[in-house]
């Protein structure tokens, strides 16, 4: 439930940088498109720069450091119309560019009621003035989430999530399906490289482990596979805003539910939209002292590759396992049987399909020119890239930035939440393939550390470290 306003000058300083480095990750989830161009890739660099400052020097800030309300207000009005303009400018291109699926008249009713019950129950955990425009908010944008992911695009991964899918409900092994490119053989060669692919035919199956074609199977009966992610997000976005401890945080649950980043990646099928939900709801749970979070911890390491190199970070939630029912050793233990219960069943179903479309292809895939990316531009403008390094280089900051912030960030879940965010960007800037979703991920995992922010849990640390 929402408590009061007021913050005192430490709690302001620490997620004032907070949301100054989600205003930099989503300025860079909008100018992505511009791709390896050295000006705008200051953008994400100034965020991890930042973010890590914020993070690491957390327990520096006191009174004569801390800036005033007016550097508060900035703050927070940067994140705001960095988010309007770039959510308005997609949701425009969106809606004028492109035609249209299944949104018939029973969609858009259902759509209707869920954003109703949805506007309704917001206003209801609402005990402050702002409870009737986020309720506002959320009935809106609920409908427009309905609206977009919805609308007809041409890529790959919706071509993933609808075959797979199909294949799945029809008892068919999507890790061992064969996929049909989308796009014509000159970009199919650019997209795909000249190892996976076999004139307009893909040689893997589905690219992904098993939680995000689970999520899109639970909105195929709502219209569209994307529609699970973006209940999903919903979901998260409201318990964002009821489990935020103060009206700050409620503002700023708003602009995570109506971000650029998640308006694209609805729009699109990337799944780094069900990853940020997972991490909303697992930081969410975790402030509830709830044994969920340790199901929520498994299926988020489960869900996509690269969470694999961003391990060194579950220290900082070593403190909030050990208050869970069972404590800590039970907490690791349903971890580890919910990210075993998600993979080894479906590995199991043909291994050699699944380790080369969800393991092998990962390695495979080819140099992107396009991409927003330090090493890309480096590739590109300076000198061409050893194929060592640009496969070491990026796994290589995952794991060492993770393990910085592992040992030395406050033991909290939203330092955890921060920490994945930079860890992200870190690794993204120095990839070969480096693109919104990835940068939308980023700046969600810093937003929800602002919003949940709370500075009793560093007071607690320091007294248990003394």
């Amino acid at each position: 439930m929402i408590r009061g306003t007021e913050e005192n000058h430490q709690d302001s300083a620490q997620r004032s940088i907070l949301v100054w480095a989600t205003f930099l990750l989503t300025l860079a989830v909008v100018v992505n498109p511009v791709g390896p161009k050295l000006g705008f890739l200051f953008v994400p660099l100034a965020a991890v720069v930042i973010g890590m400052f914020g993070i690491l020097s957390s327990k520096t800030f006191d009174g004569r450091t801390s800036g005033r309300k007016n550097s508060i207000k900035l703050a927070d009005l940067a994140l705001l119309e960095v988010s309007l303009v770039g959510s308005s400018l997609m949701v425009f291109v969106m809606f004028t560019d492109e035609k249209w699926s299944t949104f018939d008249v029973r969609n858009f009713g259902v759509a209707s009621i869920i954003a109703v019950l949805i506007g309704i129950y917001v206003y209801i955990q609402s005990r402050s003035r702002m409870g009737l425009f986020a309720a506002c908010v959320f009935a809106l944008g609920t409908l427009i989430f309905f609206g977009v992911a919805q609308s007809e695009t041409r890529i790959d991964v919706l071509v993933f999530l609808n075959d797979g899918v199909h294949a799945l409900l029809s008892g068919v092994n999507p890790w061992g399906l064969s996929f049909i490119s989308p796009y014509p053989p000159e970009l199919t060669s650019q997209y795909y490289g000249e190892t996976v692919h076999a004139g307009q035919h893909l040689l893997f199956g589905f690219p992904y482990p098993s939680p995000p074609l689970l999520v899109a199977t639970l909105g195929l009966p709502l219209g569209d596979v994307r529609l699970g992610a973006v209940v999903l997000h919903l979901l998260a976005s409201l318990a964002l805003y009821v489990t935020a401890n103060d009206g700050r945080g409620a503002l700023l649950s708003c602009l995570y539910l109506l971000s650029p980043g998640a308006f694209w990646t609805a729009r699109t099928g990337w799944t780094e939209l069900i990853g940020a939900s997972l991490l909303a709801l697992l930081v969410c749970a975790l402030y509830r002292n709830s044994r969920v979070s340790a199901v929520l911890l498994g299926l988020i390491a489960s869900s996509k590759q690269y969470f694999a190199f961003f391990v060194p970070l579950s220290l900082l939630l070593v403190p909030s396992a050990r208050k869970l029912k069972g404590g800590l050793l039970q907490s690791i233990g349903l971890v580890f049987l919910t990210g075993l219960l998600a993979i080894v069943p479906f590995y199991l179903w043909d291994p050699p399909a699944f380790l080369n479309s969800v393991v092998v292809l990962q390695f495979n895939q080819p140099w992107r020119s396009d991409s927003f990316s330090l090493l890309v531009w480096w590739g590109e403008n300076v000198t061409e890239v050893p194929a060592l390094l640009i496969s070491v280089l990026p796994l290589s900051v995952a794991l060492c930035v993770s393990l910085l912030l592992g040992l030395k960030a406050p033991k909290t879940p939203w330092s955890f939440s921060a920490s994945l965010g930079i860890a992200m960007c870190s690794m993204v800037l120095l990839s070969k393939q480096a693109f919104a979703n990835y940068y939308s991920f980023a700046a969600a995992a810093v937003l929800i550390a602002a919003i949940l922010y709370r500075k009793s849990d560093l007071l607690l640390e320091d007294s248990v470290s003394r």
